[in-house]
């Protein structure tokens, strides 16, 4: 003996895709905005390297300009990183309250042990 073949209605079917689609789209967000932050890593070791290498070379004025440059260049790194962040933030709150929505169409975020 089986099992019945439960299907959902049509519009649970709908609501049930919209939850795929809006929980990818979650993920998508959280996995570039690791994936941005990692560059931003390496670019930033690579800035504070090149200025630790020219400034501990010679006390000549170039590789001190250069040394002054790569700073510089890593605060702007920094700025843009920060920036980023915050928008990839804002987006990925934006999905995760869109699949508290459907949950709450799917009946999903009712816990066994409420009353």
């Amino acid at each position: 003996m089986s099992a019945p073949d439960v299907v959902p209605p049509p519009e649970r079917r709908d609501l049930v895709e919209v939850y795929k689609t809006v929980f990818e789209t979650w993920r998508s967000q959280v996995e570039s905005s690791w994936q941005r932050s990692t560059y931003f890593a390496a670019f930033e070791i690579a800035a504070i390297g090149g200025c630790w290498l020219l400034v501990s070379d010679e006390k000549r004025l170039l590789p001190v300009a250069a040394g002054i440059a790569f700073s510089i260049g890593g605060l702007w790194l920094t700025r843009i990183w920060y920036k980023s962040t915050t928008k990839t933030q804002a987006y990925v709150l934006h999905w995760w309250k869109g699949i508290i929505e459907v949950e709450k169409g799917l009946s999903l975020n009712t816990r066994a042990d409420a009353s």
